[in-house]
């Protein structure tokens, strides 16, 4: 009875205290480099996390029966490289609306957590492809991609589109709507 009641502390305590906003857990409940683990990720999705509703939702019947267990690195191990990024479009682009998509992909072998395009976040896909709608002005517009592992190693990478400046049509006032008259409430 001790016993369960001390690993029942322990797991409270790792619960409530193992990321108190350290990169490092306090304290590890398996040996990393030597347990097999399995990302439930891929095949179902966690819903009500924190909360006492919290639960497993599987989506991938078939891929979580076939699911190797992978031996989780050991904390020396970790990836110190950052992601790659690579562009489905050209490094220089001119384009004509103020609107556009950027597209592209970012690979990492830790796996790739976040890509940002000037700042806001991108959708991503499992394979790393992402992309962002920006909004540009005309001329020049400096993109910024940045992606980051899940070690928190991040990459960036910089290029230009130059938006196409449109002349606008000068418009000459009426001169009936420079000489308005009347009361007004």
């Amino acid at each position: 009875m001790k016993r369960f009641i001390l690993l029942h502390v322990i797991i409270i305590l790792f619960a409530s205290n193992v990321y108190c906003g350290a990169d490092e857990p306090l304290f590890l409940l398996d040996f990393p480099g030597e347990s097999n683990v399995i990302d439930y990720s891929k095949y179902g999705e966690f819903t009500g996390v924190g909360t006492e509703d919290y639960r497993y939702i599987i989506k991938d019947r078939e891929g979580l029966a076939k699911a190797e267990p992978k031996v989780a690195p050991k904390l020396s191990e970790r990836d110190t490289t950052p992601p790659r990024i690579y562009l489905s479009q050209r490094a220089i682009e001119i384009v004509s609306s103020a609107k556009k998509t950027v597209r592209g992909q970012a690979i990492d072998e830790s796996g790739v957590a976040l890509v940002y395009v000037n700042n806001r976040e991108a959708q991503i896909d499992e394979k790393g492809n992402f992309q962002a709608d920006i909004l540009l002005k005309p001329g020049l517009n400096n993109i910024v991609i940045e992606a980051i592992d899940i070690y928190n190693n991040k990459a960036t990478k910089t290029f230009i589109m130059t938006r196409k400046s449109q002349v606008a049509k000068k418009i000459e006032p009426k001169e009936d709507i420079l000489n308005i008259k009347g009361k007004y409430l």
